[in-house]
C-alpha cells in the first residue's frame, strides 16, 4: 500500500538524519580531543626548556633568561623529550572508543616526587647525554627555588630534594626523589617507579608514553651551564683571611710592573697593572663592597711602591666618601670630589695637560714609551700615574667632555704611564666603546642583572654572587676566564682579634672593613721622609687672596693693581692677575687694556671696583668716574666726577664734548663706571643716540688712549659694550640662573665672595677661576 511506503521511507529519513548528526557529533566531539590535546602540549612547551632553548638562554641579555625569578613548580620537573601520550577522559559512557583521538605528541615532563624513583634504562654511549640533560635542569630548579640535589654523593646547592645514582638496588627515601641511570634494570614499573627506556623509546610506571625521543647534552656543555648557573660556589660567610703590611714597604719600582694585592688565601688575588691591564674597571651594585674594593686595589699599590714611583689622582664623584681618607697620603696628587662640579674638571684639565707634557717629553728623549725613559733615564723622577674615578657615570653626566679625555687617556695610557681605575655600578651609559677598547682588566661584584655580569665578564658569574658576600668578586684580564675572588681587609699589627669558642672549634671574629684611617696613617709615615714628585693638580683656590701676599711673593710693583689670584690647571700654576699700563713680566697676567666686572652686590664686585678706584687715582691719567650708586661718593682726585642722579641730558653732552678734546689731543684717559645698568639707558642732548652708543663709538675711535673699567650686572652681560671690552670678569655668587643665561659658558666655580671666572682672548673656553684680592 502507498501509505506503507510513505511511512518506510520516512523511517529511513529518519534514520539517516540520526545517523548524520549522530557523526557529525562524534566529528565534533573529536575536534574537542584534540584541541585539549593541543592546548596540554602547549602548556607543556611553556613550562621546559628543550636543551638548544637553554644554552640559547645563556648568552641572552634578557634580565632573566632561564625563568629563576618566574614562579616554580612545588617539585622539580624534567623534559623528557617529545613523545605520544594517551590523554584521560573522564565522565564518559565506554571511553575506549575515543582512544584512536586520546593519544597525541607532547613534551614529556616528568615530576620528581619525593619517595618515589625513576630508573633511565639505556646504552652507555645515550645514556651520558641524557644524565647530562637531567642533570642541567636539576642545576636551573635548585638555583630558582635554593634547594639542591645529591650526585653521586655529592651534594650541590641547598637541601636535596633529588639524588641522581648509578645504582638501580638504592632504597628509596621517602623525603628525596630517586633517579637512577642504568645500562639494566629489572624492576616493574608501578605507581612509585617509572621506567624510561631509551631503547624502546617508551615511559612505563606514574606516565605512559611511546615513541619518546629524549634529548642528551655533551660534558663541556654541562660544564658550561654549571658554571653559569654557579651552584658551587664558596660558603657565603666571608674570607677570615686578611692583609698585613709587611716590615719593608714602598721599595719596588715601576719600570716594568705595578704590582696590587686586594686578597689572601685560597681565594686571594694580586695584579699587575702594567701587564694585566693597563687599565681597570670595577663593576658592582650597591651594597657589594665596591669602594672597599677599590680601596684595597689602591692601597695595594702604594704599599708596594714609593711616590716617585707611582702617583694617585683621585675623582670623587660619590660627594668625598671613598677617597677622603686617602688625601693624606704623598702618593695623592689630588682628591677631587662632586660638592664643587670645576674641581674635578681641574683635574680633568691637569690630567691632559699632563698627557701632552709627556708626549713632548718622549720625544724631546727620543724614546718610544714610559718603560724606555725610565730604563734610559733612571734618575729623572717620573711616577705612574692613576687616575681613579668612583662612579664614572656621575662624572660623565656632568661633563660630557669628559669621556672624550678619558678614552685619549685611555689609548694613550700605557705608553705614557698612565693607569685608569673606573668604579661604577653599570657600565652601560657610562663606560663608553672607546674606553672600553683600552681597558685590559675587569672586576666585577655582585650586578643586579644578568646583563650587566655578562657586559663585564663575558658571562653571568657576577649576577650569581649571594648579596651576604660582599667583597666577593670575580677578575678577568684579557681573553682568560674569570676568576673569583674575594677582598680581604688589612690588619694593622696593634689591631686586636678576638677569639671565641664555637662549636668545638675557634674562630676569628673580625669587624667586616679596614680601619683606613689608622692604615693610611701607617703608610703615610713610612712615606714621611721619602721624596714627593711635583704635583700635576695645585690646591684649589683659597677663599681668601691678600693683596701684599701677593705683592710680596711675587715681587710686583706699587704701581700695579692686584686684582687677583688665577687658577690655571692646565700648566700646573696659579699666579696673580694685575692692572699695569705695561709689563714684560710673563710670569703674570697683565691687564693694560678695558677690563669689565660682571657681578651682583654681595658677589665681591665692590671690592673689586675699590681695587680699580685706587689704582687709577695713582696714576697721571685723566681720569673720569661715573658713579652709579646709590649715594654719591668722594670727588676728591678725579679729574671729572659724575653722579647718575646729576646726568641730564645736557650734562651728559658736556661730559661727551670734553672727554673727546683730551683724547683728541692724545692724552692718555681712564674712564671707570659703575653700576653700568644705570647709565645704559641715559640719553645726551641733540643726539638720537644714547650714552651707551656714544661710548661705544669714542672707544672705537679713541681705543689707543681710552681705557674703560666697567662694573655692572645684567645690563653689562647682554648689552653690546661687553663685546668691545676681551677682558672679563663674571662673579657668579648672588647671580640668579637667569641673569646668567645671558653669560658666555663658563666653567663652574664654587659660591664664594670674591670668586669670578676670568675670560679673555688668551684664555682657553670657558675661562679662568680667579680670587679677587682684598686688601
Amino acid at each position: 500500500m502507498w501509505y506503507f511506503l510513505l511511512f518506510s521511507g520516512i523511517s529511513v529519513i529518519i534514520a539517516a538524519v540520526m545517523i548524520g548528526q549522530y557523526r557529525r557529533a562524534r566529528r565534533v566531539f573529536a575536534d574537542k580531543i584534540g584541541a585539549a590535546l593541543q592546548r596540554t602540549a602547549e602548556s607543556f612547551q611553556r613550562c621546559i626548556f628543550t636543551p638548544h632553548e637553554f644554552v640559547q638562554a645563556l648568552s641572552s641579555h634578557h634580565p632573566d633568561p632561564l625563568g629563576l625569578q618566574s614562579t616554580q613548580t612545588e617539585h622539580p620537573v624534567l623534559y623528557l623529550g617529545p613523545g605520544l601520550r594517551k590523554a584521560d577522559l573522564t565522565q564518559t559512557q565506554d571511553a575506549s572508543r575515543w582512544d584512536e583521538y586520546l593519544v597525541g605528541e607532547v613534551g614529556i615532563i616528568l615530576t620528581c616526587q619525593p619517595g618515589a624513583r625513576t630508573i633511565v634504562v639505556g646504552d652507555s654511549s645515550i645514556l651520558r647525554p641524557v644524565k647530562n640533560w637531567c642533570i642541567a635542569q636539576l642545576l636551573r630548579q635548585a638555583k630558582a627555588t635554593g634547594t639542591g640535589f645529591t650526585v653521586d654523593n655529592r651534594t650541590l646547592g641547598g637541601e636535596s630534594s633529588v639524588e641522581v645514582t648509578n645504582d638501580p638496588a638504592t632504597v628509596p627515601r621517602s623525603e628525596v626523589h630517586h633517579l637512577v641511570f642504568c645500562d639494566d634494570a629489572k624492576q616493574t614499573p608501578d605507581s612509585h617507579t617509572t621506567v624510561v627506556n631509551l631503547q624502546a623509546q617508551t615511559i612505563q610506571g606514574t606516565i605512559s608514553a611511546t615513541n619518546v625521543t629524549v634529548p642528551g647534552i655533551s660534558s663541556p656543555t654541562l660544564e658550561r651551564i654549571t658554571k653559569e648557573i654557579a651552584l658551587d660556589q664558596p660558603k657565603e660567610t666571608a674570607s677570615l683571611q686578611h692583609l698585613s703590611l709587611s716590615s719593608s714597604t714602598m721599595q719596588h719600582r715601576t719600570t716594568t710592573e705595578l704590582f696590587t694585592r686586594v686578597g689572601a688565601g685560597s681565594m686571594g688575588l694580586s695584579i699587575d697593572l702594567v701587564n694585566d691591564g693597563p687599565h681597570l674597571l670595577i663593576t658592582g651594585t650597591t651594597g657589594s663592597g665596591k669602594s672597599e674594593l677599590l680601596l684595597t686595589v689602591l692601597i695595594g699599590a702604594v704599599e708596594a711602591y714609593p711616590p716617585t714611583e707611582v702617583a694617585m689622582v683621585l675623582l670623587d664623584f660619590k660627594g668625598g666618601s671613598s677617597f677622603n681618607v686617602l688625601a693624606s697620603l704623598p702618593h695623592a696628587m689630588g682628591v677631587e670630589t662632586n660638592h664643587v662640579a670645576a674641581t674635578s674638571f681641574r683635574s680633568l684639565d691637569a690630567i691632559s695637560a699632563e698627557l701632552h707634557r709627556r708626549e713632548l717629553l718622549f720625544a724631546q728623549h727620543q724614546v718610544a714609551d714610559y718603560q724606555s725613559f725610565r730604563r734610559r733615564f733612571p734618575h729623572l723622577v717620573l711616577p705612574r700615574l692613576v687616575v681613579a674615578i668612583d662612579e664614572l657615570r656621575v662624572l660623565v653626566d656632568d661633563n660630557a667632555e669628559a669621556a672624550d679625555l678619558l678614552a685619549r687617556l685611555a689609548a694613550t695610557g700605557r705608553s705614557l704611564g698612565f693607569h685608569l681605575i673606573i668604579a661604577t655600578q653599570r657600565t652601560q651609559g657610562a663606560v663608553n666603546a672607546d674606553i672600553r677598547a683600552n681597558i685590559g682588566a675587569s672586576m666585577s661584584l655582585r650586578t643586579a642583572t644578568e646583563h650587566d655580569s655578562w657586559e663585564v665578564l663575558g658571562t653571568a658569574d657576577a649576577y650569581r654572587i649571594s648579596p651576604s658576600t660582599p667583597g666577593r668578586a670575580y677578575f678577568k684580564s684579557g681573553a682568560d676566564q674569570p676568576r673569583l675572588f674575594q677582598t680581604s681587609r688589612y690588619i694593622l699589627e696593634h689591631e686586636p682579634i678576638t677569639v671565641t669558642e664555637h662549636n668545638e672549634t675557634t674562630s676569628q671574629v673580625l669587624q667586616t672593613t679596614t680601619d683606613w684611617s689608622s692604615l693610611v696613617e701607617e703608610l703615610s709615615d713610612r712615606a714621611s721622609d721619602m721624596p714627593v714628585p711635583n704635583p700635576i693638580i695645585l690646591p684649589p683656590l683659597p677663599e681668601y687672596v691678600d693683596d701684599q701676599d701677593l705683592r710680596d711673593t711675587h715681587h710686583i710693583e706699587a704701581s700695579s693693581a692686584v686684582v687677583g689670584l688665577v687658577d690655571n690647571p692646565a700648566t700646573c700654576r696659579q699666579y696673580p692677575v694685575i692692572l699695569s699700563p705695561s709689563s714684560t713680566r710673563t710670569d703674570i697676567v697683565v691687564l693694560s687694556k678695558s677690563v669689565a666686572w660682571v657681578g651682583t652686590a654681595g658677589s665681591g664686585i665692590e671690592a673689586a671696583l675699590t681695587t680699580v678706584q685706587e689704582y687709577v687715582l695713582g696714576t697721571t691719567n685723566t681720569k673720569v668716574f661715573l658713579d652709579g650708586g646709590q649715594l654719591p661718593g668722594d670727588e676728591k682726585g678725579w679729574d671729572y666726577y659724575l653722579h647718575v642722579s646729576d646726568a641730564d641730558p645736557d650734562i651728559l653732552k658736556e661730559f661727551l664734548q670734553w672727554l673727546e678734546t683730551n683724547m683728541a689731543k692724545q692724552e692718555d684717559t681712564v674712564v671707570v663706571i659703575n653700576d653700568w645698568g644705570s647709565w645704559i639707558h641715559q640719553m645726551v642732548t641733540g643726539h638720537f643716540q644714547g650714552l651707551e652708543d656714544l661710548l661705544i663709538q669714542l672707544l672705537r675711535q679713541y681705543g689707543a688712549v681710552l681705557t674703560m673699567y666697567i662694573c655692572g650686572s645684567r645690563e653689562l652681560a647682554g648689552g653690546r659694550m661687553i663685546g668691545m671690552i676681551p677682558d672679563r670678569f663674571y662673579l657668579p655668587t648672588n647671580s640668579t640662573p637667569e641673569h646668567r643665561m645671558l653669560w658666555p659658558k663658563l666653567i663652574a666655580v664654587p659660591a664664594v665672595r670674591g670668586r669670578a671666572v676670568l675670560v679673555s682672548a688668551d684664555q682657553p673656553t670657558g675661562g679662568l677661576a680667579i680670587q679677587l684680592a682684598n686688601d
